[in-house]
């Protein structure tokens, strides 16, 4: 998985460091305080991560969800739907049922699903 390069000599460099408070703010708005795990410390469920929610868009595509012994996790989509398969139902559902999510299903979706 990719991360964005904070080189002085990147291209877009003042944009990217500009960027960081508004993640940093997101990410202390959205997490409770405490031990919260990442999708590091799920790879027992062969998932193969979302880099788009990784490394584009943490601060707004990645989730909270409660796991089943309770503690909580920050994930990409991929690992949420393998944590939680019913909102990865109610997904495929929509794609199928919606006229949007059937235009969006025809240009991007991989009817594999995110596993590996």
């Amino acid at each position: 998985m990719g991360t964005l390069s904070l080189s002085e000599q990147a291209p877009r460099f003042a944009e990217k460091i500009g960027f960081i408070p508004v993640v940093v703010a997101e990410f202390q708005r959205r997490l409770p305080d405490g031990d919260i795990k990442t999708c590091g410390a799920l790879r027992h469920l062969n998932v193969a991560c979302c880099n788009t929610c990784h490394t584009l868009y943490p601060h707004g595509m990645m989730k909270l969800v409660d796991l089943a012994d309770g503690s909580k996790a920050w994930v990409c989509h991929y690992v949420e739907w393998a944590v939680c398969p019913e909102r990865y139902a109610s997904l495929q559902d929509w794609l199928r049922n919606s006229p949007t999510g059937q235009m969006l299903s025809d240009v991007s979706c991989n009817d594999n699903g995110p596993v590996n």
